[in-house]
């Protein structure tokens, strides 16, 4: 047997044994049905407002010499991408 099948071989019972390893599944049980929905009183509710401030189009101080800004500091599109990494 070559070494390329034994590395195969192996790797698939490892492969195997992780997948033996693994939670065991809960079978479905023919139980009590689902209670039948009811009704429910309706609650009237304040139409939503808006809190976001309106920010007027305009130039917005983009710094060249900045390492996060790439491209041409003239160009004609300037895109400023807010975002948390969570």
């Amino acid at each position: 047997m070559s070494n390329r099948h034994g590395w195969l071989i192996l790797v698939t019972l490892v492969a195997l044994l992780l997948a033996a390893c693994g939670p065991e599944m809960a079978t479905p049980t023919a139980g009590v049905p689902a209670p039948a929905a009811t009704d429910v009183a309706a609650v009237e509710t304040a139409p939503a407002t808006s809190q976001a401030e309106v920010v007027p189009p305009g130039d917005l101080p983009v710094d060249p010499d900045n390492w996060r800004a790439l491209g041409a500091p003239d160009a004609p599109v300037t895109i400023i991408e807010y975002s948390d990494f969570q």
